[in-house]
């Protein structure tokens, strides 16, 4: 029997504009106030908060409890500001007590909460897990009856949803509480109904109406302008931070933007938050940062620049407008590439049958599991290792965790001195503590390395850790131009990418394209060029530059060649390069691709480099006969095997060791990795748990070995494969398109930034005649001593900290005598010695600037080669 809502209750709700309950709100609260656990699914804007919280109200009402009745858990530190705003106010009105806790919280409010606990206690995954560590709090925690858990879809998929999970469980052992979550978009509620030990799942069934269009211009930032003035407050949506940069500092002359991505000052976003909301921003550029429902106010369209890459992504930001019911949400993608136009294609019909990507959850996670491990010796200061098992088995993604496995982290941790172990019981030591609250964020804390331009000298910004863990010299975007990394020290040195051709192959956080939106990519190529899919179905769609592009690309490439497509894999090659028209997404291609260089390197006794993209894997050296050979000879039951192989190696493999020792507590959080060999780390902990966690990770985040298994077993059998020895239009497509907004600089802008600062260098000058010695700029210098006139200096860059012997002094004084101020300019070359510059300035210039080009591609050899030397 659903009671009529409380006078009191009513009363509160009028008070922030809620006269009546909508059908989704009716329905959810049912379920919720009859105690069954809920999922609650509804579009952006439609009350999902609202929808729980009222039936949660009335409770609370009826029955007043000590302690904390209600644990409200949201991804993000905002959407807690953004929860106690809209729940403050009727929280009042009730009586009902309710705060905010987090990292952020100062510590007199912390003892404030652990003396005397709000009913209702909004808090991260992170500062939930915390609670149980207080006396206080965890005896506050007995009394939790209603644990709700928002934008359940951005936790379900990592670590951070397996690491709150495990603590619900631990929760269950002193509390009894139902269970509900809220999502915008769920791809498959059945499974998260499953996740928290079933539930009911209430969705919105209002359908939202969205109308989304894709655009294509020559001038993109004059139609994202356009579009924003036609349509008022947007949001425009870009798959990368480097891109929202880029983008940020086009477009700010244009229009009145700011930028909004998760690397940016929590007073900078905020700032951007409040600045859109009042209306003084016509736009926010933003990354994933901006999909959760924060309440920035009023969006009336939303913009999405290039392919969004999953269906799942292009729902939620576009369903960031219209934010209301029965409200329509407009978008756009602006895509200007054959690829993006296809795959935009691609999601849009995904999302027309709601098909959304798969889940892809994180099971028997190592590094999670010793944290919790770790987590209840502290709780409980001694338990049984039978108990603490039971507890996390309950936990859905350790379902099919074995005694075995849990008992072999037990030892791991007792080894590395984290917890005591006897084989029955579990206990914490002193450092449980210490290593458990250092790791307690299963968000990586990551340290960045200064980014300097070998030419200029200059320091042009930071990159990542995790940026930079699949580094193998490609380019790179920063500040709206192109970069090619040349070495990683405890600096990234790196010179100005100048060939038009080159694309970033580097690009952060960019969102993988899954197998199935790939696959459709293909199937769409191939209806197109067989005359099924023609100009008016795609008009539906796309704007008519657009279908120009595609139909042209379609066409150039029929004409002499087969399409690439979902059963038809084209390998085609020019000189040394080789690319592989596949159609199976990132994850695929990338382990289709390392098990493909592994082979050829093996078999070619070189090193064989891959790039990859979501429909395309490039190969050097090698020939288009050699690659298919390579693909026909793999043994598809060996795919998990060669993987391990192709990556045990690599600077991913590196990098993820890493992240899971640091998990583990094998190295510290703040440990210099420039003092480690990372190549010896990785064969160290060969067969440990912090091993097979690192692999287990790449595995699911960034290899599908399952679809390459598939690629192996269906080629030259349902996958039909064509091969030529040049390339084909669709191949260079993906290969020579340079985003517009991103300059290449001139190889001559390049040169004369490297002279400048040459000339420019501090020397530091020593007389062999007379001993003297004193600094001077080099356009500046005198080639003789200040002191006694002798023309025998020798001069050496001020930033070298060695002092060489009386014989080399001489040298170095000798050559410059001989060869003046090209002497000296090659001495203050960057890794450039005696003998090199010898060598240098042995060679015949017409004129200064070949002679200056040869001391930097001298500069250059040495520091790409110098992890070599040492």
């Amino acid at each position: 029997m659903i009671p009529s809502i409380d006078r009191r209750l009513e009363e509160a709700l009028k008070s922030v504009g809620i006269s009546e309950l909508t059908d989704l709100q009716n329905r959810a609260f049912e379920v919720v106030y009859s105690g069954k656990n809920t999922i609650v699914m509804a579009p952006t804007g439609s009350g999902k908060t609202e929808a729980v919280m009222i039936p949660i109200f009335q409770k609370l009402l009826e029955r007043k409890m000590p302690g904390i009745c209600v644990l409200y858990i949201t991804p993000l530190r905002a959407l807690n500001r953004d929860m106690l705003r809209r729940m403050k106010k009727i929280a009042e009105m009730l009586k009902i007590s309710i705060d905010v806790r987090h990292g952020d919280t100062k510590e007199g409010e912390r003892v404030k909460q652990s003396k005397k606990p709000p009913e209702i206690l909004i808090t991260t995954p992170e500062t939930f897990q915390i609670l149980f560590l207080g006396r206080k709090l965890r005896e506050a925690l007995r009394n939790v009856k209603f644990l709700v858990i928002d934008e359940i879809h951005e936790l379900i998929d990592s670590e951070r949803g397996v690491q709150l999970f495990v603590g619900i469980e631990r929760l269950r052992e002193i509390a009894k509480f139902q269970l509900i979550a809220l999502s915008a978009t769920i791809s498959d509620p059945k499974r998260v109904s499953e996740i928290l030990g079933g539930a009911e799942i209430v969705s919105g069934e209002i359908e939202k109406e969205y109308e989304i269009r894709i655009l294509s211009s020559e001038d993109e930032l004059s139609l994202i302008k356009e579009l924003v003035e036609k349509n008022g407050p947007t949001l425009i949506f870009v798959n990368t931070r480097q891109t929202a940069e880029v983008i940020g500092v086009h477009l700010k002359k244009l229009l009145d933007v700011e930028v909004h991505h998760g690397s940016l000052s929590r007073e900078a976003r905020i700032s951007a938050e409040e600045n859109f909301a009042s209306g003084k921003l016509k736009a926010l550029i933003c990354t994933s940062s901006m999909e959760l429902g924060i309440d920035i106010g009023h969006v009336n369209a939303v913009i999405q620049y290039s392919s969004p890459r999953q269906a799942i992504r292009l729902i939620q930001r576009v369903g960031r407008s219209g934010h209301g019911l029965g409200r329509k949400s407009v978008g756009y993608i602006i895509a200007n590439t054959f690829d993006d136009i296809v795959e935009s294609i691609a999601i849009m019909d995904r999302v027309k049958v709601g098909k959304l990507e798969d889940l892809e959850l994180h099971e028997n996670s190592l590094d999670v599991l010793a944290n919790q491990i770790c987590a209840i010796a502290i709780e409980y200061g001694r338990i049984s290792a039978k108990k603490t098992y039971e507890i996390v088995k309950r936990c859905y993604f350790y379902r099919n965790l074995s005694y075995e496995e849990f008992s072999e982290i037990c030892n791991y941790l007792k080894e590395i001195w984290r917890i005591f172990y006897d084989g029955e019981e579990i206990s914490a030591r002193r450092r449980t503590r210490k290593y458990f609250y250092d790791n307690i964020s299963m968000i990586m804390d990551e340290k960045s390395l200064k980014v300097v331009d070998i030419t200029s000298g200059k320091a042009i910004g930071n990159l990542d850790e995790s940026f930079l863990s699949t580094f193998g010299g490609e380019v790179f975007a920063m500040k709206g131009e192109l970069w090619r990394i040349l070495s990683v020290e405890n600096v990234v040195k790196v010179e100005p990418a100048v060939s038009e051709g080159e694309i970033p192959s580097w690009v952060g956080e960019e969102i993988p394209v899954p197998f199935e939106v790939a696959q459709l990519v293909g199937k769409l190529r191939r209806l197109i060029a067989d005359g099924k899919i023609g100009i008016e179905d795609l008009k539906n769609l796309v704007d008519e530059n657009g279908v120009k592009k595609v139909l042209e690309k379609i066409e150039e490439q029929k004409k002499d060649f087969e399409i690439p497509s979902d059963d038809h894999v084209i390998i085609d090659g020019s000189g040394r390069d080789v690319v592989v028209n596949v159609c199976f997404g990132h994850k695929a291609n990338e382990a289709i691709g390392r098990i493909l260089a592994l082979i050829l390197s093996l078999k070619k006794g070189t090193n064989v480099s891959v790039e990859i993209d979501p429909y395309r894997i490039k190969i050097s050296p090698a020939s288009p006969e050699e690659v298919k050979e390579a693909i026909l000879s793999v043994n598809p039951e060996e795919v998990w095997n060669l993987a391990e192989r192709a990556i045990i190696e690599t600077r991913l493999m590196q990098w993820k060791i890493v992240k899971s020792a640091r998990k583990f507590g094998v190295l510290e959080k703040d440990e210099d990795l420039s003092r480690i060999n990372l190549r010896t780390l990785v064969l160290k902990l060969l067969g440990t748990p912090v091993y097979k966690e690192a692999l287990r990770e790449i595995f699911l985040e960034k290899m599908d070995l399952e679809k390459a298994k598939l690629f192996f077993e269906k080629f030259s059998k349902e996958i039909k494969f064509s091969v030529y020895d040049k390339f084909t239009p669709i191949s260079l497509e993906g290969r020579d398109k340079v985003p517009d907004l991103l300059i290449t600089k001139p190889s001559g802008a390049i040169l004369k930034a490297f002279m400048e600062r040459i000339k420019g260098e501090m020397c530091k000058v020593i007389c062999i005649n007379c001993g003297a010695s004193y600094r001077e700029i080099a356009k500046n210098l005198n080639l003789k001593c200040v002191k006694c006139g002798s023309f025998m200096i020798a001069v050496l860059s001020d930033r070298k900290n060695y002092e060489p012997n009386r014989e080399e002094l001489f040298k170095i004084a000798n050559l410059i005598m001989n060869y003046r101020m090209k002497g000296v300019y090659a001495m203050l070359t960057y890794g450039v010695g005696f003998e090199t510059a010898k060598r240098v300035l042995s060679g015949y210039y017409n004129s200064e600037e070949e002679f200056f080009k040869a001391l930097l591609e001298a500069e250059r050899k040495y520091v790409r080669t110098r992890k070599f030397w040492d």
